[in-house]
């Protein structure tokens, strides 16, 4: 299943990236409208990973949702316990080159319900969602 999932996702970026390349600067729009395959694809891997989640590691599970535009953090608060939040803020872009070159502080906003003892309790709460 793990096979079926990358496949998936490189489907859905491909498709992605040709809607992307139908940019026009001088207008500020695509040229093409966006494809419905897109939100499609996501959805369908999203109900995999969710409904099967303890077949995946815990990492490429992350993983793939960050290729889905996700922005998943593993977030531990001292006493035991884990969330799993794709809500919060920071403060500055990310710069061109892809990496920041200075410390940078992030929020993370955890509902109280996110809470668990496991990260793959957390994450399999933050996949419910």
């Amino acid at each position: 299943m793990k096979k079926k999932i990358l496949e998936l996702i490189e489907e859905r970026q491909v498709i992605y990236d040709k809607w992307q390349e139908s940019y026009d600067d001088e207008k500020s729009d695509y040229s093409i409208e966006e494809p419905g395959e897109i939100d499609g694809l996501g959805n369908k891997i999203r109900d995999i990973l969710k409904n099967q989640s303890n077949s995946f590691e815990v990492d490429f599970i992350i993983e793939s949702l960050t290729k889905l535009g996700d922005a998943p953090q593993v977030i531990y608060d001292d006493n035991g316990h884990f969330a799993v939040s794709g809500d919060g803020m920071s403060p500055a872009p990310m710069p061109d080159g892809g990496k920041f070159e200075e410390t940078e502080s992030f929020v993370s906003i955890v509902d109280p319900e996110c809470w668990y003892d496991t990260i793959r309790k957390a994450l399999n709460h933050y996949l419910k969602r």
